[in-house]
C-alpha cells in the first residue's frame, strides 16, 4: 500500500520534485515567565539590549545579502524588521515590562509584541494591519536570540531534498539553499 500524497504550493525551485518530503513547520517558540529579583532587573535589560542588537544586526546583514542575491525589493522586508526592532517605542516598552513586573526578556518581549500585534490587526488601514506580521516576526528573532535552537538552515543536507513549509518567513526562505532542496 503507498503513502502517496501531494503537496500543493509555491515553488521557490525550479523544476519537478519527487520524493519524501521534510515538513517545516513555524510554530511560536514556548516562552516561560520568570520573576526576577531587583538584583536581577538591571542585567536583563542589559541582555535584551544585547539581543535587540544582536537581531537587529543579523537582520542587516539578511538585508545586505538579499539584495546582492535576490533584489532591493526582498531586502527591503529585512530593512523594514531592522528599523522596527531599532524604534527606541519598541524596547523601551519591553524595558518597562521588565522592570515594571520583574520579569525575564523572553516574556516582556512576547508580551509587548503580542500586545502590539493586536493593536496593529486592529486598524482600518490593511496596509498597516499586515505590519502584525513584521512585529511577529521581530519578536520571534529577538527572542531567538536569548536561547540556542537548533537551525534548520544551517543542517547540511546530505541528499536532495523536497522540503515544505506550511508558512515560511522571509528569513527562513532565504537562509534555505535551494540547489540542495
Amino acid at each position: 500500500m503507498s503513502d502517496s500524497r501531494t503537496l500543493v504550493g509555491l515553488g521557490v525551485s525550479p523544476g519537478i520534485a519527487i520524493g519524501k518530503p521534510v515538513i517545516v513547520e513555524n510554530r511560536p517558540l514556548p516562552v516561560m515567565r520568570v520573576p526576577l529579583s531587583p538584583v536581577q532587573i538591571d542585567p536583563e535589560v542589559a541582555r535584551l539590549r544585547k539581543a535587540a542588537k544582536s537581531a537587529a544586526k543579523h537582520l542587516l546583514d539578511l538585508a545586505r545579502e538579499a539584495a546582492k542575491t535576490v533584489g532591493a525589493e526582498y531586502a527591503s522586508i529585512f530593512e523594514a524588521h531592522r528599523l522596527m526592532l531599532e524604534d527606541p517605542a519598541l524596547l523601551d516598552e519591553v524595558e518597562r515590562l521588565i522592570r515594571g513586573e520583574a520579569v525575564n526578556a523572553e516574556w516582556a518581549v512576547a508580551e509587548t509584541a503580542e500586545a502590539l500585534v493586536g493593536r496593529f490587526r486592529d486598524l482600518p488601514d490593511e496596509d498597516l494591519a499586515l505590519r502584525a506580521t513584521d512585529l511577529d516576526d521581530v519578536s520571534r528573532i529577538v527572542t531567538q536570540r536569548f536561547k540556542i535552537f537548533r537551525d534548520f538552515r544551517r543542517r547540511t543536507l546530505r541528499v536532495v531534498q523536497l522540503v515544505a513549509f506550511r508558512q515560511v518567513n522571509p528569513g527562513r526562505l532565504h537562509k534555505t539553499d535551494s540547489q540542495k532542496i
